[in-house]
């Protein structure tokens, strides 16, 4: 099953305003991927994380 980038923040937030972020598989598998931004409040891929960190500055 695929999901665009939009679907994996919904579903990241929708686990996150509920609480449920110990030991989660769904979350622990997009954080594989990607690092969520409190900042802006979305996803970015790992590898663009801190460039995407520094811009924020």
């Amino acid at each position: 099953m695929e999901f665009t980038l939009e679907e994996l923040e919904d579903i990241y937030e929708t686990y996150f305003d509920r609480g449920v972020i110990d030991n989660q598989k769904v979350l622990i598998k997009i954080n594989t991927e990607y690092t969520y931004c409190s900042l802006c409040n979305h996803l970015i891929p790992n590898a663009e994380y801190q460039q995407h960190f520094d811009d924020h500055e």
